[in-house]
């Protein structure tokens, strides 16, 4: 996404670019399933049954429909911005839309998740509280979750 507003006008830049990118796409991919997890203790917690099957489930499923509506938004952007399949040399319309589906779009979407998880937090603390109740729980105790209003608000 920098390079979009920074420029790219040498490959050390464009290899670099993509060595950053490689780094963080890495960092999502280990982070996304310990998260899904976290979200299977909380809904345990709450609802007093382990349903982490239908989490992950869910999880899989929002990501299939997530690529299916990608994809059909994109080919309408390309269509509405004037891209022909038959053309060896695209208007700069459609070039400059091609690079938006795939920077700006996407940016905007991850900035609007990180706002998400901003809001409900599952900071380390947190899910330590979310453990102990759990704990409690499974020695036949009435764990108080009010306490973890803050991932719920």
């Amino acid at each position: 996404m920098a390079a979009k507003f920074a420029g790219v006008e040498n490959y050390p830049v464009m290899i670099a670019s993509c060595l950053l990118y490689a780094v963080a796409n890495a960092f999502y991919w280990q982070l996304m399933p310990s998260m899904i997890y976290d979200v299977c203790e909380v809904d345990e917690l709450m609802s007093g049954e382990k349903r982490s099957g239908t989490v992950i489930s869910l999880q899989a499923l929002s990501e299939s429909v997530s690529i299916a509506v990608g994809l059909q938004m994109l080919g309408v952007i390309l269509e509405m911005a004037g891209f022909d399949s038959e053309a060896a040399v695209q208007p700069d319309t459609a070039l400059e839309w091609v690079e938006n589906a795939f920077v700006l779009i996407p940016g905007a979407a991850m900035m609007a998740v990180a706002l998400i998880m901003r809001k409900f937090p599952m900071t380390k603390e947190v899910f330590e509280r979310v453990k102990d109740a759990l704990e409690k729980r499974e020695k036949g105790e009435n764990p108080d979750v009010t306490q973890l209003t803050e991932i719920f608000r």
